[in-house]
């Protein structure tokens, strides 16, 4: 089984994001408008802004 490169992942996926930019608070993949900083999870610096829903985390989630 070959593991795909990350930073090919992420270049394929800033190129399908890439004409989906509305302003800097409006996330990339889901449309969303937020009031914090958008995250840029690229390991290059070069992806999309994506809210933190999208990245996978819960914002109301209980610390463990």
């Amino acid at each position: 089984m070959i593991i795909p490169d990350p930073t090919e992942i992420s270049r394929s996926r800033a190129e399908r994001l890439a004409d989906q930019y509305i302003d800097e608070n409006t996330c990339m993949e889901c449309g969303k408008n937020v009031d914090y900083e958008l995250l840029c999870p690229s390991p290059i610096g070069e992806g999309p802004a994506i809210c933190i829903e999208c990245l996978g985390f819960d914002p109301f989630a209980e610390p463990q």
